[in-house]
């Protein structure tokens, strides 16, 4: 993406381990629902033809209100972003329990993914629901 070694972050990366199964997850499910962020422009229609309405999730944590909004509207296309790997090996545990077909993540700072890869009126709905309350070295 962009330099991003002079601009202040919107998060912070704290050490955290992933349990075996979170790892696992992580490993073999990356490949298919995992989107490079890569600041390639994403085309909702594409990833999600069956759509009626896209939505991004930015900061899912562990992924349980991700998960149950792709459950309760399969028809809705869902895109989560977030950093923390052991979170985002647990959505994919939970994309291949429940067979979701409707959700996509992208492991990268939501500023970034929001200046590059998301155009203006492509979403239909943001969902922050709990920010990062920790306070940053730079702010």
């Amino acid at each position: 993406m962009s330099d991003s070694s002079h601009r202040i972050r919107s998060y912070v990366i704290r050490a955290a381990r992933m349990s075996d199964a979170q790892k696992k997850a992580y490993t073999v499910l990356s490949p298919k629902w995992v989107l490079p962020a890569d600041g390639t422009p994403l085309d909702f229609r594409k990833l999600y033809p069956e759509a009626v309405k896209y939505i991004v999730e930015i900061g899912f944590g562990m992924g349980d209100a991700t998960r149950q909004l792709a459950e309760r509207h399969p028809d809705w296309g869902i895109l989560g972003i977030e950093v923390h790997k052991p979170g985002v090996g647990k959505l994919l545990w939970w994309i291949d329990q429940d067979k979701l077909k409707n959700l996509f993540i992208i492991e990268h700072d939501a500023v970034e993914v929001f200046s590059t890869m998301l155009s203006k009126g492509s979403v239909d709905g943001i969902h922050i629901w709990f920010p990062d309350p920790w306070p940053k070295k730079r702010h």
